[in-house]
């Protein structure tokens, strides 16, 4: 597990540094080593949030509090619990808190940190982990239900996603593929392009109507097999 802690109390800081370490000897026979960085600024935080799958939080600085911190988080689409860490600031107070909020008090005890780790643990099986897609300068993530469909041309990948944005980069569309090869809500229609069914709403002689209206066609010959397979994606839905 991948943990960021950010704490703008640099004693707080390095005792919890300390605790995780500790917490990581203890874990390496059962659930595996705990893999700790430590931020001091939003900046170095959120420069690539997505990495992490455990976060703990406290922060005073300025104009922000920790709740802040996990908003900005949030609205940069990380989906990982977020441990508030409560001292000065008594995050449990706080009305409108984002989703998948765990707590704990300082003094950190080493049986409740143990036990909020757990927590993540189980959490995190019910998670969706967001796709890794790897360009040549940037780092895209994105959940399978983002995703309408991918293509390829001029050597560029397009993924076309349900908020109708286009993301394009340098990676391959055969390297999307592989990733989601086991997945039946996937379907490679030509050797450059992957549909994603669940977001499929008819299907025509040769086109893909999308629940966005946006239309794709692809090789006519495949019609009853693309029916087929939606079908099944839609039956085992629900």
């Amino acid at each position: 597990m991948h943990i960021a802690v950010f704490d703008d109390n640099i004693a707080d800081r390095k005792q919890l540094e300390r605790l995780l370490g500790r917490e990581s000897d203890r874990r390496i026979p059962t659930t595996g080593n705990l893999y700790i960085d430590s931020h001091g600024n939003f900046e170095s935080l959120l420069h690539a949030p997505m990495q992490y799958e455990l976060f703990f939080i406290d922060c005073h600085s300025g104009d922000k509090n920790g709740m802040d911190v996990a908003r900005m988080l949030r609205k940069a689409g990380v989906t990982a619990p977020i441990v508030m860490c409560s001292g000065e600031t008594d995050y449990t107070a706080f009305s409108a808190a984002p989703e998948l909020l765990l707590h704990i008090k300082k003094p950190i005890q080493k049986d409740v940190l143990s036990a909020i780790i757990d927590e993540a643990l189980e959490i995190h099986t019910h998670i969706e982990r967001p796709i890794t897609i790897q360009g040549e300068k940037e780092t895209l993530y994105l959940h399978e239900r983002d995703i309408l469909y991918a293509n390829e041309y001029h050597h560029t990948m397009h993924i076309h996603t349900a908020s109708g944005e286009v993301h394009s980069t340098l990676g391959r569309v055969m390297d999307l593929i592989i990733t989601l090869e086991d997945n039946p809500r996937f379907f490679r229609t030509e050797k450059t392009c992957i549909v994603n069914l669940t977001h499929v709403i008819e299907i025509r002689f040769g086109k893909i109507v999308f629940d966005t209206q946006e239309t794709l066609s692809f090789p006519f010959w495949q019609t009853e097999h693309v029916k087929r397979l939606h079908h099944y994606v839609k039956m085992h839905e629900g």
